[in-house]
């Protein structure tokens, strides 16, 4: 049967300016017509009835039929959109749907957009896995209206919105290729699982004295009962309210046990390379702009691999589309963590992203303290993030001239009595908004109190009794979860930082 892989169907948007990868499958060596638009090619499906075909770029343009023929065969989508595709990736704040955003009323009322596309690719991790749990939800393309908004990726959503406006309304399509509770591990090949970060790997190869077959029917079980409508009712609850104080919650012992047992079994979607196959593959080598990503807090198990396991799986997303796409970053937001049997830890994977993305060409990063939420590992507040992941793409990768980037900091001296900061991306000057700024200073090892003011791209740090051959060591922000105070004009948080001078 003649047919497009699964993520070609009714609404697509294919990326513009950029040659067009399609694939599908038909009868063995069959030859097949590929047409859109004015476009055409002419393939031939190899003996396992797999063909690919490459359309030259084309411009921004609605409401395209594509269409494939083989013999009396045909198979066609329809409402198909030339314009901007980027792919989300990461675990559940990137996967947080509208439907749980504190703005989602807001977005309701707008009026239905066409032109802004979303695409879930379904959460598959072993074969039968739609067999167990309700993917209607996912494996199709959406449009923006009353109808689909709600199950848009948030971060996704305003995004897209943010992009297309700034782009004079072009089509953005996103791919959402997230699964909560994730490690980076679980989105990359064993290739490049190198190194220390082979941990995850040896983590996957103790599982194998299991009984899978017995532990993949009670993972089916679960997946069963989690999928109830009064299971997921409870989850729709759980989303939508805030926690507002540390969660009592320990789960038993036996479930802790029989969770760490077989999470790293190879049909769980928390093992290593599973979901790269199952997921991310599949999509591969749909023609895309770039990526984005948010991701981490599974991670805080072993914050010392991070940095080498995100830059390896930037590495290997890249290497998988055979080209150097940007990469836009979401770094942690603040979270108080509340102990209980999975306490994180975010201060080193927030460092831990950014020397990733300093590491690697084409990549950015956004910070996001303050859309953090004390007790709350799901913040609700994601227009911001969207929206900074957005200006970033308008100025890195579409060349708008836009304050993008988070304040960074450039240098620091210190004299008799202060200690000033300067910093880049200041726009029309640092804003150091009213509450107490979250800084920790020590003096020759000492711990001192200090006032701040900013002026022009520079943090003054006023300490009367300093002298100029103290030893200082500075901390901005380097605890998990705090209320941040130094902006850029453009309301784009500062990044964490520490000195020592």
């Amino acid at each position: 049967m003649l047919q497009f892989a699964p993520i070609f169907q009714d609404h697509a948007v294919l990326q513009r300016g950029t040659e067009l990868h399609l694939w599908g499958t038909g009868k063995p060596n069959a030859h097949v017509s590929i047409h859109l638009g004015a476009s055409d090619a002419q393939v031939c499906a190899d003996s396992h009835g797999r063909w690919e075909a490459v359309l030259p770029p084309m411009d921004t343009a609605r409401g395209l039929e594509l269409r494939a023929q083989s013999g009396e065969e045909q198979c066609c989508c329809q409402d198909v959109c030339i314009g901007e595709v980027w792919l989300a990736g990461g675990q559940s704040n990137m996967e947080f749907l509208m439907k749980y955003d504190d703005q989602r009323q807001q977005a309701y009322a707008l009026p239905a957009n066409p032109d802004l596309r979303y695409y879930c690719c379904p959460k598959i991790s072993y074969p039968q896995e739609g067999e167990d749990k309700d993917l209607r939800q996912q494996g199709f393309w959406r449009t923006a209206d009353a109808e689909n908004l709600p199950w848009f990726s948030a971060v996704g959503y305003y995004f897209q919105k943010e992009l297309s406006k700034k782009l004079d309304g072009v089509p953005v399509g996103v791919i959402d290729c997230t699964w909560g509770g994730t490690s980076a591990s679980c989105w990359m090949t064993e290739d490049y699982l190198t190194g220390p970060t082979g941990t995850y790997l040896e983590l996957r190869r103790k599982t194998l004295e299991l009984d899978l077959e017995q532990e993949l029917e009670v993972y089916r079980q679960t997946n069963r009962q989690r999928n109830t409508p009064e299971a997921l009712a409870a989850l729709d609850r759980m989303m939508e309210t805030p926690i507002e104080v540390p969660s009592s919650f320990t789960p038993p012992a036996e479930e802790i046990a029989r969770f760490r047992r077989t999470k790293y079994a190879p049909f769980s979607p928390f093992s290593a390379t599973t979901l790269y196959h199952t997921m991310l593959a599949p999509v591969i080598p749909y023609s895309i702009r770039g990526f984005l990503w948010y991701q981490g807090e599974e991670d805080t198990n072993y914050p010392q691999l991070h940095r080498a396991l995100l830059s390896n799986m930037i590495r290997c997303w890249r290497d998988s589309w055979k080209q150097e796409l940007p990469f836009l970053l979401v770094q942690l937001p603040g979270f108080k963590n509340p102990g209980g049997w999975n306490p994180l830890d975010y201060v080193p994977i927030r460092q831990a992203q950014e020397q990733a993305i300093r590491g690697s060409e084409r990549a950015w990063l956004i910070c996001a303290m303050d859309v953090g939420m004390p007790y709350e590992i799901h913040p609700k507040h994601k227009e911001p993030v969207g929206r900074r992941l957005a200006w970033q793409a308008l100025h890195h990768v579409y060349g708008q001239d836009l304050l993008s980037d988070p304040p960074q900091v450039l240098g620091a001296r210190k004299q008799d009595g202060r200690i000033d900061i300067w910093f880049s991306d200041c726009g029309r000057g640092l804003v150091l908004r009213p509450g107490e700024t979250p800084l920790r200073l020590t003096v020759n090892a000492v711990e001192m109190p200090c006032t701040c003011t900013a002026q022009g791209d520079t943090l003054t740090i006023s300490v009367p009794t300093l002298k100029a051959s103290d030893r200082v060591h500075l901390e901005y922000a380097i605890v998990d979860y705090c209320t941040v105070t130094l902006f850029n004009s453009a309301e784009h948080p500062a990044l964490p930082f520490a000195i020592d001078l």
